[in-house]
């Protein structure tokens, strides 16, 4: 562990929530709210104007002494702090928790990766964080000990790999640092994108129940089309914004077959597993409910080529139809790398 400094901002990191004991929101100790206690703060008095307590020589220096939220909510209760104190003093006992972590980086084949760059980012709360940074060894470990805050950020790079933040690592509820045990933490060992056709387009289906088919190479609407779209949703008239309504979207792709996929590293087609269509079927009591709905999906054409398949989509027009977003990333040469280069784009 090396290199150890304060920010003013935070920097857009993944947060891995180690240990969170405090929530920061704006206006949390206001009149007749609850903070994370679930603690009514109502009628407490909004300034002490005391001096600091016996054995302490300032008032932030008795505002770091609180090792835990509960008392600083009590001192609050008794009139000892007042609102900015009791936030202050929140935030110095849940910065005291321990954020340490062993870890193990690895590529995609579950190989070590060595000599990668380990950034840390120790959330201290009021947007300020705490960085260190390190280098993998050969075995792909490392570990930042001694660090304290509300949570751990990790950032990885290395020349050769990608990272996405998006699923970095999976982790026990309560997670115990352990040296014979380390976190894995997987890059993605870049094989070298090939040339790809990418389309991207816009247009929009009905959704009173009418399929709809395009054209995937073109973009176009084309009854004979590789990509079917139904839409069917109930009621038909609604108020924008304010109702909740059943639809039910249908995906189908006659001479192929989808994956649904939700990888952080979507560049390797799976061989098969693929279905010639996908539902979603969204009833008005769903928690959560969504008017909005994206998707990505792995496909595989009639000519056993492999690519990738994004649709976005929204249900809540005051239109006949709404409004669809397409785009597809085609592998012509049949193999299942899926890695792309703008660059090398088929057009």
């Amino acid at each position: 562990m090396k290199n150890a400094k304060k920010t003013e901002t935070t920097k857009a990191v993944v947060i891995l929530l180690l240990n969170i004991l405090f929530v920061h929101q704006t206006n949390v100790f206001a009149q007749g709210q609850t903070i994370a206690l679930n603690t009514n703060l109502t009628g407490a008095p909004l300034s002490t104007g005391l001096p600091p307590p016996p054995g302490f020589a300032s008032r932030q220096d008795y505002l770091n002494s609180f090792t835990n939220k509960n008392d600083a909510v009590n001192a609050y209760h008794a009139g000892l702090l007042d609102k900015d104190e009791a936030a202050k003093a929140m935030m110095a006992a849940a910065n005291k928790a321990s954020v340490d972590i062993y870890a193990k980086v690895v590529d995609q084949n579950g190989q070590p990766v060595a000599g990668a760059k380990v950034e840390g980012h120790v959330d201290l709360g009021f947007g300020d964080t705490e960085e260190h940074d390190t280098i993998t060894d050969v075995q792909g470990e490392f570990n930042f000990i001694g660090l304290h805050g509300q949570g751990l950020g990790i950032w990885l790079q290395k020349e050769g790999y990608e990272y996405d933040a998006k699923d970095p690592f999976q982790r026990a509820a309560i997670y115990v640092p352990d040296p014979n045990n380390p976190v894995t933490i997987t890059m993605w060992k870049l094989r070298g994108p090939g040339s790809m056709a990418h389309k991207e387009f816009d247009s929009r289906v009905p959704y009173d129940g009418t399929s709809v088919s395009f054209n995937l190479a073109t973009g176009k609407k084309d009854a004979a089309g590789d990509l079917k779209i139904t839409l069917s949703r109930s009621p038909l008239r609604i108020r924008r914004g304010r109702d909740k309504y059943d639809w039910i979207l249908k995906i189908e792709t006659p001479t192929g077959g989808l994956f649904a996929e939700n990888d952080a590293y979507p560049y390797w087609a799976p061989e098969t597993g693929y279905k010639s269509s996908f539902e979603v079927n969204m009833s008005s009591n769903n928690i959560p409910w969504s008017a909005e709905w994206r998707q990505n999906f792995y496909i595989k054409n009639a000519q056993g080529k492999y690519g990738r398949l994004f649709i976005d989509l929204s249900t809540d027009s005051m239109r006949p139809d709404t409004g669809i977003t397409v785009q597809t990333w085609i592998n012509p040469s049949g193999s299942q790398n899926l890695e792309f280069d703008p660059k090398k784009q088929i057009r």
